[in-house]
């Protein structure tokens, strides 16, 4: 792996944080980074959480303005848009960087099991509608099965309102993630998927 890339605006960039400022960055948050600082993760599978979570907030946000630079691979920095927050072109902001700690650390890991594991053990929802009945003609519907990109819906749109609040003044609207049109994850931990960006 070639390793991490923060510059802002590079056409190569694939993460705004390092792996030293991931601890820190979760103790801001609350978030139990033990796993993360002991010996349980590699170096290698640091950066790959850490460059999955970047390509993954350019695929669940539409953004404010637009990529400030031609060539920049990663959805930050924005022109027209961190101006107006009086964020430097040359600057990641402080909340994508916590935003993409968060993910990395509580989104990732979970998507991880579910490919690995086949299990999703998501909440069924208790409004969904199993069968419907009209001009008595009843029709049942097959449960749908869980994908590996219903974790992430599951663990960003339904749980938890911190990301939310981190990237509100960025965001224009939250996109959901279609499992069956996309797929987000490079060659990681044997698990082998392509990877797209917007």
């Amino acid at each position: 792996m070639a390793g991490l890339i923060t510059t802002p605006g590079a056409y190569n960039a694939n993460s705004f944080v390092t792996v030293e400022e991931v601890a820190p960055l979760a103790a801001e948050l609350g978030i139990d980074s033990s796993e993360w600082s002991g010996d349980a993760l590699t170096n290698a599978q640091k950066e790959a959480r850490l460059m999955f979570a970047a390509d993954l907030m350019g695929e669940i946000f539409s953004l404010r303005g637009y990529r400030a630079y031609q060539y920049q691979r990663l959805c930050f920095p924005r022109a027209n848009c961190q101006e107006l927050f009086g964020i430097s072109l040359d600057t990641i902001p402080y909340e994508v960087k916590k935003a993409q700690v968060y993910i990395a650390l509580e989104v990732v890991p979970r998507y991880y099991e579910a490919r690995t594991s086949g299990e999703y053990n998501l909440e069924e929802s208790s409004d969904a509608i199993s069968s419907i009945t009209m001009r008595g003609v009843s029709v049942t519907f097959k449960p749908r099965e869980n994908t590996s990109t219903d974790v992430i819906n599951s663990y960003i749109y339904n749980k938890h309102t911190l990301l939310f609040s981190l990237l509100n003044r960025f965001c224009a609207q939250i996109k959901i993630i279609d499992g069956t049109a996309k797929t987000l994850l490079r060659s990681v931990a044997g698990v082998s998927t392509n990877t797209t960006t917007t």
